[in-house]
């Protein structure tokens, strides 16, 4: 029939195909945590006891990483890594980072881009 739809049922093919779609996918805050803990590994100093957790480089040369529910944020270089506003979104799903070397390529791709490659 034209102009219908199926809603007379809740198990159809593309609820099912939603659902699994959703299963495969990892939650933000255990990507967020996974991403954190490889960064403090990493040796960043990482405070996540703040209302948007950070990782900071232990090197001084001023980045800071911070992290909310879905996405991470990187100050921009020369600016007070102190100060939220100066940020830019490096990811707008955190989802996409499989590990934190995933993470530290995007800093070091940011970090040229920003000329302290």
């Amino acid at each position: 029939m034209i102009g219908t739809t199926m809603t007379s049922t809740n198990d159809t093919a593309a609820s099912r195909v939603v659902r699994r779609f959703q299963a495969a996918q990892p939650r933000f805050l255990d990507v967020q945590r996974m991403l954190l803990d490889g960064l403090k590994q990493e040796g960043w100093a990482v405070n996540t006891a703040l209302k948007i957790p950070h990782a900071t480089t232990r090197d001084f040369d001023g980045t800071r990483l911070w992290f909310k529910t879905q996405s991470v944020y990187m100050n921009d270089l020369g600016t007070s890594p102190n100060d939220f506003k100066n940020t830019h979104s490096l990811s707008s799903d955190i989802r996409e980072y499989k590990s934190v070397q995933d993470l530290l390529a995007d800093v070091k791709r940011m970090r040229a881009i920003q000329g302290k490659g």
